[in-house]
């Protein structure tokens, strides 16, 4: 048995401020990334802080797309969690960060639920 979820991580670096504090711009945006990873989207909720930040999740068929900013910072911070092989999670991050223009990006991805086959056999 292998996952039962795969999840990447990417921390985005100077991105600039004023699209990280547009909620209706990057709706869209991840809207769009998650189209292009191949994922359904079944709704949206995000939320603009004052005096700046936005917090988003995308909730797809799949699992879910999250982004959190810190436009202060030029800081955004991206989540995605697929369940299922047939979407594409990189193509999602990849439109992301054509749209955010980060300056870095670091990313990380780890696969989730292998213990549940060990739990089993115990």
């Amino acid at each position: 048995m292998g996952a039962l979820g795969y999840n990447i991580f990417a921390d985005m670096y100077g991105c600039d401020a004023s699209i990280l504090n547009d909620v209706e711009y990057l709706r869209a945006v991840m809207k769009e990334a998650a189209r292009k990873g191949n994922m359904s989207v079944v709704r949206t909720i995000f939320h603009r802080y004052e005096p700046h930040g936005v917090t988003g999740v995308v909730i797809v068929k799949e699992s879910h797309l999250a982004i959190h900013t810190w436009p202060e910072y030029s800081f955004a911070s991206v989540d995605i969690f697929l369940c299922g092989t047939n979407s594409n999670p990189y193509e999602a991050l990849k439109y992301i960060e054509l749209k955010l223009r980060p300056k870095k990006v670091y990313t990380n991805s780890m696969e989730r639920g292998m213990a549940i086959e060990y739990e089993r056999i115990k």
